[in-house]
């Protein structure tokens, strides 16, 4: 019982904190894209008849895909607290997770739209660029207050 009221006390406090939100909004941003391109990857590379670029732009998405399964394991430590780890990593995966499912279907709608994958990409980049700002901001608010609280509780005055 003990765990679980810790788990759920860990949690709690993840959602007050920027420091649970800037990764959920980068986490979600990613998948989504990763899913969206996933998916729809071989046709956008056969609309465009563009298949030299298929190597480099493979290595990228690997690459990527790669460091991202780092980052994701190691976050919920470094930019949060240990209490609750696993409740707060499962938690943040949430958002990611419902953004792998409706990234595709979204891209598929609007490809059905224009009938070319251009909508497509642009649309990726915008939301990306949307989100692109939130994450640094939020985490930077948060180191703020962090350090502030950190001060408070150890420098006498």
């Amino acid at each position: 019982m003990h765990l679980k009221a810790a788990n759920k006390a860990s949690t709690r406090r993840a959602l007050r904190t920027p420091a649970f939100w800037a990764p959920a909004v980068c986490f979600t941003a990613y998948y989504a894209t990763f899913a969206a391109l996933t998916l729809h990857l071989v046709p956008l590379m056969l609309e465009r008849q563009i298949p030299n670029a298929v190597i480099l732009f493979s290595l990228r998405y690997g690459g990527a895909n790669g460091m991202m399964t780092i980052l994701r394991g190691t976050i919920v430590q470094d930019v949060m607290w240990t209490e609750g780890y696993g409740a707060i990593s499962g938690l943040l995966s949430m958002p990611s997770n419902i953004a792998k499912g409706i990234a595709p279907i979204s891209a598929a709608a609007i490809w059905s739209a224009q009938h070319n994958y251009l909508s497509v990409e642009w649309m990726i980049l915008l939301a990306s660029l949307a989100l692109a700002d939130a994450p640094p901001t939020l985490y930077v608010a948060d180191s703020d207050a962090r350090h502030r609280q950190y001060l408070s509780d150890n420098v006498d005055t």
